[in-house]
């Protein structure tokens, strides 16, 4: 039997599970192991960060008693409820890592299943590593077909990784874990994409739904439940990889024996908040706003060409101003950018009531650029051009390629901050100052980055975290 044979009989919810199970430490290059936990860090402080908001009431419709808690929420919840409150709080802010090959946010569908459970850093490690490897190497199959069709694949694909990480965890055999990829895929929240675009008032909770179908598709496998052992790829029909834009080359050639958590080369942080698809614009209004004296209220005009789906984040808030809705307009952060400067927390919390940048997002013209939809998705570009109080144009042009790997965490934007690792710590503590108190925060930190992959399993969900 020739080995594609060989490899074609068993299904790749079983070549997946027998990877992320037989995945030793050692397998995993240092840099990388680091890499993990920088965005164990990062995620954390992004679920401090957002937690004093009163956006964070959106997940209480959905809260069940129990014994877990979960930064920013009053009362305890059930683990399902956790998970979902992890993810949606870290993902409140749109300061969460991403992965730029698959179009994916690996953390807060991933890592909530995790933390949601344990703080215990060293049995932490390797399912989160593992977790985001299948999360971003089936997003990675399906990109930019899936999000260009319609759907997100940080829920889509999010749900899967979810699985995978609580597989490993609990130390379940391959075929439990076979199952749950299956079962994963089969309960996957599609997210159709049209809500991203219209910034619905529930959208922020899509991580952590995720997260949850994770979640319970390990526990229907472990109660004795299946899907379809090929329904990732397919057998009698297309398989869901498949609905979602895979070809069928890119599936043959799928291997996960061969992988080492290489796309954790390519795990951006953001080093400021907003949706990636703004960030180009927010870029070239930094490098704008750096070499035109002035007040930008007082341009004739303001232009923004880029590539199609950051125009279809080219609308301002609605008037109620909830975060998740502001972070997700392309014009209402670059008219941040124009007048305050870089975004921050700060920035983000007064934004909001803020005359002027209302004013001045409300002017700015979003428009469609084919130079820079070609070059979608291995750069993200935009130009700014404006024509100042003196009738003079100006253009600014800004790519990021969030699809490189680079030394440091954060894509080399060519205007705004970049996260080395004291970037990180910054950004971590910066975030964490009203929820945590420095030694706390020390303890963290330390805690977290100098955690060594422990062998530790957990047979059962249903502790809280410790």
């Amino acid at each position: 039997m020739r080995e594609g044979d060989a490899k074609s009989r068993v299904s790749l919810s079983h070549r997946l599970a027998r990877w992320l199970l037989g995945l030793r430490a050692d397998d995993v290059s240092p840099q990388r192991l680091h890499r993990m936990r920088i965005a164990l860090l990062d995620f954390l402080g992004c679920v401090h960060g957002a937690s004093r908001l009163p956006e964070t009431d959106t997940v209480r419709p959905l809260v069940r008693p129990g014994p877990f808690q979960v930064p920013g929420q009053t009362q305890s919840m059930d683990l399902a409820s956790a998970c979902i409150a992890w993810g949606m709080t870290g993902a409140l802010l749109q300061w969460h890592d991403g992965y730029g090959r698959g179009g994916n946010h690996p953390s807060s569908s991933v890592l909530p299943v995790l933390l949601a459970q344990s703080q215990n850093w060293p049995t932490v490690l390797m399912p989160a590593l593992v977790g985001y490897e299948v999360a971003n190497r089936l997003a990675a199959l399906t990109h930019p077909a899936q999000s260009l069709h319609g759907s997100a694949p940080t829920s889509s694909m999010g749900a899967m990784g979810a699985a995978a990480a609580l597989a490993r965890w609990q130390a379940l055999d391959e075929h439990t874990t076979a199952a749950a990829l299956g079962l994963a895929g089969f309960a996957a929240p599609i997210a159709a994409f049209e809500g991203l675009r219209a910034r619905g008032s529930a959208v922020p909770l899509h991580s952590g739904l995720a997260s949850r179908a994770g979640l319970e598709a390990v526990q229907l496998a472990c109660a004795g439940f299946d899907a379809s052992a090929t329904l990732l790829e397919g057998h009698a029909g297309p398989g869901l990889l498949t609905v979602l834009g895979a070809s069928a080359d890119a599936l043959a050639e799928l291997d996960p024996s061969d992988w080492r958590c290489e796309t954790l080369d390519q795990v951006y942080l953001k080093p400021f908040p907003g949706c990636r698809h703004v960030h180009p614009a927010v870029e070239a209004a930094l490098g704008l706003r750096a070499r035109l004296p002035g007040n930008a209220l007082a341009w004739q005009r303001i232009e923004v060409s880029t590539y199609d789906l950051a125009v279809s984040f080219g609308a301002m808030p609605r008037p109620q101003a909830e975060l998740y809705d502001c972070l997700m307009s392309l014009p209402w952060c670059v008219a941040s950018a124009l007048l305050r400067g870089a975004p921050d927390a700060q920035v983000v919390s007064t934004g909001r009531d803020d005359t002027e940048l209302w004013s001045l997002g409300k002017r700015i013209v979003v428009r469609r650029d084919a130079a820079h939809q070609q070059h979608y998705p291995k750069r993200l570009g935009a130009t700014l051009a404006v024509v100042d109080d003196r009738g003079v144009r100006h253009e600014q042009l800004a790519e990021l390629h969030y699809a490189d790997a680079a030394q440091t965490y954060s894509p080399a934007g060519p205007f705004g901050p970049v996260l080395d690792e004291s970037g990180v710590i910054a950004k971590f503590v910066s975030l964490t100052s009203d929820t945590l108190t420095p030694s706390r925060q020390q303890a963290l930190i330390e805690g977290i980055l100098e955690a060594q992959p422990s062998l530790e399993s957990h047979a059962t969900t249903g502790a809280p975290a410790r």
